[in-house]
């Protein structure tokens, strides 16, 4: 069974949804789109990342339901996950905004 790769619509809505919230939490509120530091405000208590976290989890939920498809795990070695999703996190902190 193949996979079918993306389609035009799909790439536009992707491009639209991706640059319109950026620009838009840009010019209101002169902060940058980003997940780390959605995860960061919302485990500080600020409403609008706290929103902006589950928007994301629940637009995926979302297309996953639309398109029909169940998420596939594949089994990995969780040390290395481990460490990447570490140096992920401290990356984004340590570097300058």
């Amino acid at each position: 069974m193949s996979v079918p790769g993306p389609t035009p619509l799909q790439s536009f809505l992707g491009g639209i949804g991706l640059a319109l919230p950026v620009h838009i939490l840009l010019y209101h509120n002169n902060s940058t789109f980003g997940i780390s530091g959605f995860i960061n405000g919302a485990a500080r208590g600020n409403l609008e990342d706290i929103l902006s976290v589950l928007g994301l989890i629940s637009g995926g939920i979302l297309v996953g339901a639309i398109e029909g498809q169940k998420p596939t795990l594949s089994v990995a070695p969780p040390l290395p996950l481990m460490l990447s999703g570490l140096l992920i996190g401290v990356g984004s902190k340590v570097c300058p905004e």
